[in-house]
């Protein structure tokens, strides 16, 4: 994965995205520590029931954002804008 952000940046990108569909909390591990480790701007998160609480907190391990959705949900394991927004509050 860090071959991915590296290769993101030399191409000119400011923020290196890696979404994943985890088959384990082991994956959610590791890309929070690809995160946690990365040496350039990251927005990490993995995707469906497994990994929906990635996406609260990977900022938490310096993704710089995260995503959420209005309306409908565009990926599996988003939570509403709302939902994401209220408990990056209590974090």
């Amino acid at each position: 994965m860090f071959g991915i952000i590296s290769e993101s940046v030399a191409a000119g990108a400011d923020v290196a995205k890696l979404a994943v569909m985890p088959n384990s909390l082991e994956d959610v591990h590791r890309i929070l520590e690809v995160t946690l480790h990365a040496d350039a701007a990251v927005c990490t998160l993995a995707m469906g029931e497994i990994g929906r609480h990635s996406r609260v907190v990977a900022p938490l391990y310096g993704s710089v954002m995260t995503y959420g959705y209005v309306g409908k949900a565009t990926a599996p394991g988003q939570l509403r804008v709302d939902e994401l927004k209220y408990i990056l509050n209590l974090i």
